[in-house]
């Protein structure tokens, strides 16, 4: 019915204002929420409001408010943010009201079709698929929650350098399988690239986003590019594609 369930794997947070002030939220970025970090519960307002893992039991969750959240009384990262909120700056969660979003579930058919597509196993493509729920709205995923989830899971950025141009790879991606401009990606195109961006080890990240776009920029899947295309891929991202991988992969083709 699109309501809510309980669940005990997620779970929803409210906060006791200690200072007797009124404060209204007004999230400046539309990411109110990362689940993204080992061993933790959600980030808020990127680490406005920080929940650690096993909360109720310990006193590692913490907060300081104006980073992302316009809290107007008091200067980012002062000691007064830290306890504006909570009354000190690391606090323990004492009460937990447990809820989850519903979703479809997939079909035996379209698991052994993304098994097929991807060359993964049942069990990954139904725990992305619940991964991808957890970020997307309605069952779509918007620009900005896609390149945040894959940078987030990609942990072969080094530097700011490289940082940016993965976010103008992950643009390029979204913007190639969102064919009707809508602005949003369904779990099936998302999955397309969610794999390629998520390999731990730096030397086949590079050569499997190579090779991911060297598909996309041949469009006529002859395995074969023109000297403009290859020039336009190196100018676009020259940090991650280097011309001695890409040398070596034409050589492959």
């Amino acid at each position: 019915d699109g309501g809510f369930v309980e669940d005990q794997h997620s779970f929803i947070f409210s906060y006791y204002n200690t200072l007797n002030k009124k404060l209204m939220f007004e999230c400046n970025r539309s990411l109110e929420a990362i689940y993204c970090e080992p061993n933790s519960g959600p980030s808020f307002g990127y680490n406005d409001v920080f929940i650690s893992n096993e909360c109720n039991s310990n006193l590692d969750s913490c907060c300081h408010i104006g980073y992302s959240y316009y809290n107007t009384i008091n200067s980012y990262n002062s000691d007064e943010s830290k306890i504006f909120l909570t009354g000190s700056d690391n606090f323990r969660v004492t009460e937990i009201e447990v809820f989850t979003k519903k979703s479809e579930k997939l079909s035996q058919d379209k698991i052994e079709k993304l098994c097929e597509k991807t060359g993964k196993n049942s069990k990954e493509i139904i725990e992305i698929y619940d991964t991808y729920n957890a970020v997307a709205i309605n069952g779509q995923i918007k620009l900005n929650l896609f390149v945040a989830f894959l940078i987030r899971k990609n942990q072969n950025i080094e530097t700011e350098k490289e940082l940016k141009e993965m976010k103008r790879i992950l643009n390029f991606v979204f913007e190639y399988f969102d064919q009707d401009k809508s602005g949003y990606l369904d779990f099936f195109e998302f999955i397309q690239c969610y794999f390629i961006f998520e390999e731990k080890n730096r030397k086949k990240s590079q050569k499997a986003i190579l090779e991911f776009l060297f598909d996309l920029a041949d469009k006529d899947k002859s395995q074969s590019l023109e000297i403009e295309e290859i020039n336009d891929l190196l100018k676009k991202f020259p940090t991650i594609l280097n011309r001695n991988n890409f040398a070596s992969h034409l050589r492959d083709k």
